[in-house]
């Protein structure tokens, strides 16, 4: 009888396993959304670049599955314009700001002018949408003024965007990968 009871139950374990794992080991080019403000407005494109004219700009990754046990690789081509700082992050928690930031672009330490960069940041740990998308930020930083500029132009960024991609890659998830990604789903947006 206990017999009869436990196949229907190792039966279903097993289907939820290999149901769960499938996903794991999905991989390849993700689907990358405009690049916009933080206010919902794309950036101007201009000769085939898009300007950036803000110290923050988002795009949406969207995905096709769980974040669990995924790398991002993010290929971004670009020119700093009169940008000091650049920096790529990907929303880790339900604040609007709880990235976890990657330079990208140190002036004086990285050359100037149009050029390609490749980011790899672990998924595991991402804050993913009900829809499975991803948040991902590029947050710049202007040159300090003297006291003689305004107030405006000191917060006056602009730079350029030519082209963003993005690559899945699967990894064996480790213990706080699994342990974040719980997390996140605990603290998930919920529809209402």
């Amino acid at each position: 009888m206990n017999k009869m009871l436990l196949m229907p139950v190792v039966g279903g374990v097993l289907i939820w396993s290999v149901m769960f794992c499938i996903p794991l080991f999905s991989s390849g080019e993700r689907r990358v959304g405009t690049l916009e403000t933080i206010h919902g407005i794309p950036y101007p494109t201009e000769q085939g670049s898009i300007s950036v004219t803000e110290k923050l700009a988002h795009a949406d990754i969207f995905l096709q599955e769980p974040v669990l046990g995924k790398d991002a690789a993010i290929q971004i081509t670009f020119n700093p314009g009169n940008a000091v700082e650049i920096d790529l992050g990907i929303r880790e928690n339900d604040f609007w700001l709880g990235y976890v930031k990657v330079p990208l672009f140190r002036k004086g330490i990285d050359r100037e002018g149009f050029q390609t960069k490749e980011l790899h940041i672990p998924l595991s740990r991402a804050f993913q949408e009900t829809d499975r998308s991803l948040d991902v930020m590029l947050f710049a930083k202007s040159a300090s003024s003297s006291d003689a500029v305004e107030e405006a132009d000191m917060d006056s960024v602009a730079w350029s965007v030519l082209s963003m991609g993005v690559r899945v890659t699967p990894h064996f998830p480790t213990m706080d990968d699994i342990q974040g990604y719980g997390k996140s789903i605990i603290t998930r947006e919920r529809a209402q």
